[in-house]
This record gives C-alpha cells, sequence and structure tokens, in this order.
C-alpha cells in the first residue's frame, strides 16, 4: 500500500510542474555521427480533423493549410489516413456494404458523415489535396500519405481469443477452442456528436463509459481474467472494437485486397499513397474503439502469403511498414516478424508510437517508470523507449522506423495534477 503522504507528496511536485510557464530544455545534438534519417513531419487527416476542416470558412481553410502545409509554416511533408472508421470518427463504418463479399463488390469509399452516405463520399479527401496544391505551389516535395487501418469489417474478424495482461491493457492471441470472448451485438450506428471528452458515443444498446462498473486500463494488473474482462466489458457487444484477423485465408486475402482497392480509390482522386502500416496498434487494445489484435507470427503470415503479394503486384513502390504500436514491444513483435525472411522480403519499414512512455521518447534510455512503484499505482507512464527504436534498428539495417502516431494529450485542459488525481 503507497502511503498517502507519498501521494500527496506527488500531486504537489506535479502541481509545481505545471504552475511552470517559462521552463526550458537544453538539448544537445551529437554531430559525430549517423543514426536515422529524418524524412518529414506531418500529422493525420482523420475523420475528426476532416469534419472540424469542412466546417471553416474559405479563408480560415486557407489560413489553416498555410499554416501547416504553406511557405510561411510548419513545413509538414508527410499524413496519416485512417482507411474506414478510426478512434477519431463519430461512427463506426468500414468500405464494404455486404457481409462475406469476399470479391469486395461492395466496395465503397466513404465517411463519418451520415449513416447511409453516397459511395465517394469522403471528405478527408478535401484538406489532402488542398496541402497537395499548397506544396506545389511552393515547389516543395510531394505529401507523402500513408494509410492504417482500425478495423475490418467484423465478419473478417475471430473473436475466439484467449488473452493477457501487459502494461494495464489487454493483449491476445487466437484460441480455436475457447468460446467467443465478444458476442457482435452492438455498434454505433450513427454519426456521435454530443458526446463529450471522456465519453464514447452511444452504441446500439448502451454505452460502457456510463456504466458505473467500467473496467478502466491500468498498470498493475497481470491476470488473463482481469484482460479477458476488460474487452468483454469495454467492447460490450461491439465486434469493431476487439477481435482477431480470422484465421479464414480467403477472408485475408479480402482484406488484403481491400487495401489495394482503397488506394485505387484515392489515386482515381488524385491522392496517391506513399505507404501503408499492416494494422493500427495490434497489441494495446482496450476494447473501446475500433481496433484488432494481431500476434507477430499472425502479422508474418498475412504480410508475406496475402498483403505483400497484393501490394507488390498493384502498387510495387507503395511501401509496408509493420508494428504500428508503441516502443516497448519493438524488440518482441516487431523482430519476429521481421526474423521470418518471407514476410521481411515485403516489408519496407518499422513503424512506432510514443504512448506508454510518456507521451515521448528519450533515445538513450530503455525505458522504466517515471516516479518508480507509485507510477503503476497512479498509471503513469514510463519515461524513455527510445533505446528500442535504436536495438531493433541495428538489427534490421535495411528497413526504415517513421514514428506513425503520437497524440498529445487525451483530454483537453487535463494537467498532469488532475491525471494523478
Amino acid at each position: 500500500m503507497i502511503e498517502k503522504r507519498k501521494i500527496s507528496q506527488v500531486r504537489e511536485r506535479l502541481q509545481e510542474l505545471d504552475a511552470v510557464s517559462n521552463a526550458t530544455m537544453t538539448i544537445r545534438a551529437n554531430g559525430l555521427g549517423s543514426f536515422f534519417p529524418l524524412d518529414g513531419f506531418g500529422g493525420a487527416f482523420t475523420d475528426a480533423m476532416a469534419y472540424n476542416f469542412d466546417r471553416l470558412d474559405e479563408a480560415t481553410r486557407d489560413t489553416f493549410i498555410e499554416a501547416h502545409f504553406g511557405a510561411t509554416g510548419l513545413g509538414y511533408t508527410m499524413g496519416r489516413v485512417p482507411m474506414g472508421a478510426s478512434d477519431f470518427s463519430r461512427m463506426d463504418y468500414v468500405l464494404l456494404n455486404r457481409t462475406d463479399d469476399l470479391e469486395l463488390t461492395s466496395f465503397c469509399l466513404r465517411d463519418d458523415s451520415a449513416a447511409p452516405v453516397a459511395c465517394g463520399t469522403d471528405y478527408k479527401t478535401k484538406p489532402i489535396l488542398a496541402a497537395q496544391a499548397a506544396l506545389r505551389a511552393n515547389s516543395q516535395p510531394a505529401l507523402r500519405l500513408f494509410t492504417s487501418a482500425w478495423s475490418p469489417p467484423i465478419w473478417m474478424k475471430d473473436q475466439w481469443m484467449s488473452c493477457s495482461a501487459a502494461d494495464g491493457l489487454a493483449r491476445c492471441h487466437a484460441n480455436a477452442s475457447a468460446p467467443p470472448l465478444v458476442e457482435c451485438t452492438a455498434t454505433v450506428v450513427t454519426p456521435c456528436n454530443d458526446n463529450t471528452i471522456g465519453s464514447r458515443c452511444p452504441q446500439s444498446d448502451g454505452s460502457v463509459f456510463n456504466d458505473p462498473q467500467y473496467v478502466g486500463p491500468g498498470r498493475g494488473h497481470d491476470t488473463e481474467a482481469w484482460a479477458e474482462g476488460l474487452l468483454r466489458h469495454n467492447a460490450d457487444g461491439n465486434c469493431y472494437n476487439t477481435g482477431m484477423l480470422s484465421g479464414n485465408v480467403s477472408k485475408q486475402q479480402a482484406w488484403a485486397d481491400l487495401y489495394v482497392r482503397f488506394l485505387d480509390a484515392y489515386a482515381d482522386l488524385g491522392i496517391p499513397m506513399w505507404g501503408l502500416t499492416v494494422q493500427n496498434e495490434p497489441l494495446t487494445q482496450t476494447g473501446l474503439w475500433n481496433g484488432m489484435f494481431f500476434t507477430p507470427e499472425l502479422q508474418a503470415s498475412f504480410v508475406k502469403n496475402a498483403l505483400g503479394p497484393a501490394l507488390r503486384k498493384a502498387y510495387p513502390n507503395v511501401k509496408i511498414m509493420v508494428h504500428d504500436d508503441a516502443t516497448n514491444e519493438l524488440t518482441n513483435f516487431a523482430n519476429r516478424v521481421l526474423n521470418d525472411p518471407e514476410a521481411s522480403q515485403y516489408v519496407d519499414g518499422v513503424a512506432y508510437h510514443w504512448y506508454t512512455h510518456f507521451e515521448g521518447l528519450y533515445e538513450n534510455d530503455a525505458g522504466g517508470p517515471a516516479l518508480g512503484p507509485v507510477s503503476e499505482w497512479l498509471n503513469i507512464p514510463a519515461v524513455g523507449g527510445g533505446a528500442q527504436v535504436r536495438t531493433v534498428g541495428a538489427q534490421h539495417p535495411d528497413k526504415f522506423f517513421l514514428m506513425t502516431e503520437a497524440c498529445n494529450g487525451f483530454a483537453l485542459g487535463t494537467s498532469m495534477a488532475s491525471s494523478a488525481e
């Protein structure tokens, strides 16, 4: 049990840090050696971004594009585009309108602007086209876009899983002998506009966040029962939010082909893709937003047998990135995928996120608790983690490494002290 006095001391220290407005940081650059190249900076073209961009007047849109992609702006040259719904979408949706459509005849490019929406409606393309034009006008490099998927159609997923806990989150593997972890009974069926920060859009049969028994993620939980209970309760019947890629070969091929159809649809609009990640966060799921689990063996199998061949045939220059999750599992997950030579031949790079490490990376640190044993009790992420990037990079020098997601804060106005409370 952690003493209340120690918790009070931690809270007081965090309040002091929040109060510092003139803090400075010293950055020391080592110019004696070369490590990873910097290919560019950018942001994500999500449904949420497009929804807000669409509501701006023309002058404000122009200001926004100039601030990020123009001659006087940040110099962004990269962008991430979700394929289907993400945790920055107002409803659940996918790009196929029919179940078991292995031939993809019901493919429909769409967004979250309405429940029934005309195929071809995707307001993410508006800011992307504007960004492309701004870069061209200033003779800048072409916009490098990569896509990531959060969840395929539910029928492409299996719910027969066994799970364990790691870093306060559930991680799962296929278990054909187990009963379905989640029965698919719910979905977010219409765009949700009025939910507040910290609440989820209501599902067809209710919202988990309104349940006083909500099982939140937390460090220190390490039991199978807790992990499976977390997913079962939080998904609350919504199989968009959990499950593994089906072991069925035909369904895996259809999922790979859907990536190609998405690239086709964007290319037809004048938006070529530079790359893709195999799956957004295949490890760290909570069941609260669209997601799908992969084991490293499953990801390697999918890449070498379905996605890699399909993409190399249709778009041989589009980059394939594996992992696309936090750094703490790079040496385990990414390494195991890349150590499969049949999969590795299709892989160009490794994608990673900055979560679980205090929303930042210190390249010379292997990672560890920020405040010792107090960290787990307060659910404070570790610090460090950059050493894993360097380690895996040294083992696979033919692959590039790209940080593909870094949300700065999880709630508006949330201070470090209030998070501790």
